[in-house]
């Protein structure tokens, strides 16, 4: 039963990953060219000391600092392209394995099992 679902699940995820993929790729660039436009006129009218360097993006409320808007095209570059992790399989494994070990134990010692589970996750 389990089979199936994943097995049907992976084709959404194959879809669902190059989505993502897609729009991380869009954001990255979009997000990029704004923060570069952004670092620029900083250093324009604070480092050079250039007064006609006054542009509204300075003046942005959304964006603020640069360490705000370099945080920005950090969450984006950290974006996972497959929303899974190792953490959230392990979460799905173990719960399903647990009734599998307990009716493999009635054959097999249960520390036996347990002890290939590790080796296996090791």
């Amino acid at each position: 039963m389990t089979v199936p679902v994943i097995i049907d699940k992976s084709g959404t995820l194959s879809h669902q990953r190059h989505s993502l993929a897609a729009a991380r790729r869009r954001a990255l660039l979009e997000y990029g060219a704004m923060i570069g436009s952004h670092g620029r006129l900083v250093r324009r009218r604070w480092i050079l000391g250039e007064t006609e360097a006054d542009d509204p993006i300075l003046h942005a409320d959304e964006l603020g600092p640069v360490a705000d808007t370099l945080t920005l095209y950090q969450a984006i570059r950290t974006m996972r392209i497959v929303p899974i992790s190792k953490f959230s399989l392990l979460a799905i494994a173990i719960p399903a394995l647990i009734p599998i070990a307990a009716l493999f134990s009635i054959q097999v010692p249960l520390k036996d099992i347990l002890m290939k589970i590790a080796n296996i996750l090791i």
